[in-house]
C-alpha cells in the first residue's frame, strides 16, 4: 500500500512543470599554442533555462491514472488479507473452544470408565460379575484415557495455532515457546 502511494506521488510530480537551470564554464586555451595550457583570462560562461510546460503529458497522465488504480487495488488486497486473518483467528478461536469442550467430555469419559471398572470389580468380589464385563470395563478405561490424551494434544495444537495466527507465539532457540505463554491456561 505504501509503495503504491509513493508511486502516485511520483506520477503526480511528473505532471508538474519543470524548470532546469543549466550553467557551463569553460577555460579556453590560446589558439596558436601547441602546448596544452589554460589561459585563465580566456574563459566562456553559458547560462540557460529549460522550461518544460505540462502541455502534452498524456503518458504521464496515464501513468498517474494507473498509479491511482494501483492504490485502490492495493487497498482492496490489504482489506482482503485483513479479512482473511480475522476469519482465521475467529475459526481458530472456535476450534479452541471445541477442543476445550472435547477435552472436558473426554475427562468425563475417563471418570465414567473408572466408576464402571470399580463397579465391575465390586460385582466380581460379590460373585455377580463376569470376567468378560471386567475386561470390557478395563478396555473402555484404556480407550477413554487414549481419547483424553488425544483431546489434550488437540487442545494444545489448536492453542498454538491460535497463538501463531495472533502473532504471540514466540519460539526460543531450543524449540520451546516462551515461558509466559506456557503459563497460559
Amino acid at each position: 500500500m505504501d509503495d503504491a502511494e509513493r508511486r502516485v506521488e511520483v506520477a503526480k510530480n511528473d505532471l508538474l512543470p519543470g524548470l532546469d537551470l543549466e550553467v557551463d564554464y569553460r577555460a579556453i586555451s590560446d589558439p596558436g599554442d601547441t602546448t596544452p595550457s589554460i589561459n585563465a583570462d580566456r574563459r566562456r560562461w553559458e547560462v540557460g533555462l529549460d522550461l518544460d510546460l505540462p502541455l502534452d503529458r498524456k503518458a504521464e497522465r496515464n501513468r498517474y491514472t494507473r498509479s491511482l488504480i494501483d492504490v485502490q487495488r492495493a487497498g482492496r488486497a490489504k482489506q482482503i488479507v485483513e479479512n482473511r486473518i480475522r476469519l482465521e483467528i475467529a475459526n481458530n478461536w472456535r476450534d479452541l473452544e471445541q477442543a476445550s469442550a472435547d477435552y472436558r467430555i473426554a475427562q468425563e469419559g475417563v471418570d465414567l470408565s473408572l466408576r464402571r471398572l470399580e463397579e465391575q470389580r465390586l460385582l466380581a468380589e460379590l460373585g455377580k460379575g463376569t470376567a468378560r464385563d471386567l475386561v470390557d470395563a478395563q478396555n473402555d478405561l484404556v480407550n477413554a484415557q487414549n481419547q483424553l490424551t488425544a483431546a489434550l494434544i488437540d487442545h494444545y495444537l489448536t492453542r498454538l495455532r491460535l497463538w501463531r495466527d495472533l502473532g504471540i507465539l514466540y519460539i526460543e532457540a531450543d524449540g520451546s515457546w516462551e515461558t509466559k505463554l506456557r503459563n497460559e491456561g
